[in-house]
């Protein structure tokens, strides 16, 4: 289990979800039922990482500023 300290490391890839609690901020998921930067997913949903909330941003403990810059969409 990752310790929520431990969140800053690098993501491989993207996951195939993200974890939605509000509209701005998205997050990466773990299969233990936490997000990776260890808030619990109780209250959101899980939704396609190729289409996150429209003005959404990445969680930046669970993601990584290289990896966000990949794949996060441009204006």
């Amino acid at each position: 289990m990752t310790h929520p300290s431990e969140a800053a490391a690098p993501l491989d890839e993207l996951p195939d979800e993200v974890y939605v609690v509000t509209q701005d901020v998205y997050h990466a998921p773990r299969d233990d039922g936490r997000t990776v930067c260890g808030m619990p997913m109780r209250s959101g949903r899980c939704v396609d990482a190729a289409h996150p909330p429209l003005r959404s941003r990445p969680c930046r403990a669970c993601f990584v500023e290289a990896v966000v810059e990949r794949h996060a969409p441009s204006d």
